[in-house]
């Protein structure tokens, strides 16, 4: 991570290091957590509650995963939300959130590669829900992620997310700073284009070991 940053003229302290805890066993959380690593994000909300009550509380908790809005009142406690996809699912988010001291910040989901089998936002719906999601309370939206599809070479699909954020921000007045993208096979090229947030499960655990 820090070669590719550095290879892109960043500095390696721009972009996180998300480790994807999803179906592993409690000694390999907490063997992660003792070298050191304290973003932990989750694709269900029952393993999130589950490996949230492992780790101690200076761990990061990122949810990662499609999230029903009927489970949004279970993710409120979180440091980021990733894969918000809908004006609903937000409103949802909201009106959780309403309790906190502080807005609940989260990200938009897009299907940046406009797959039919992909829940996220078409990136050419992605700029007028924004105006409606800006007048939410209790919630901050820090920027977009995405998953490519496998078919497609995915700096490209990056640089097109990248690009989408940036046309976001010229036109809406918005800051989002976030970029939530690349995972185990394709983090070099999502820091070469922009990521702030690498997922990544399999280079840190090794093949998942719970069913």
């Amino acid at each position: 991570m820090a070669e590719a940053a550095r290879l892109a003229g960043r500095s390696p302290s721009d972009v996180v290091l998300l480790a994807v805890s999803k179906k592993q066993s409690p000694g390999r959380v907490q063997a992660a957590y003792d070298a050191g690593l304290r973003d932990f994000g989750e694709n269900y909300v029952q393993g999130l509650e589950d490996h949230v009550a492992l780790l101690p509380d200076d761990v990061r908790w990122h949810f990662i995963g499609h999230l029903q809005s009927k489970k949004a009142k279970r993710v409120t406690n979180l440091a980021l939300v990733h894969s918000v996809d809908s004006l609903k699912l937000a409103t949802k988010l909201a009106a959780a959130a309403e309790h906190l001291e502080h807005p609940l910040p989260y990200l938009l989901n897009i299907n940046i590669s406009s797959e039919e089998s992909k829940s996220g936002i078409l990136p050419g719906d992605t700029l007028p829900l924004l105006e409606p999601l800006a007048e939410l309370r209790h919630i901050e939206l820090r920027g977009l992620m995405c998953i490519p599809s496998p078919d497609e070479e995915a700096k490209r699909a990056f640089a097109r997310l990248r690009a989408l954020r940036d046309d976001a921000e010229t036109k809406l007045g918005l800051t989002l700073p976030e970029l939530s993208m690349g995972m185990s096979g394709d983090y070099e090229a999502a820091i070469a284009e922009g990521s702030t947030i690498v997922r990544v499960g399999t280079r840190i655990f090794g093949p998942r070991d719970v069913p």
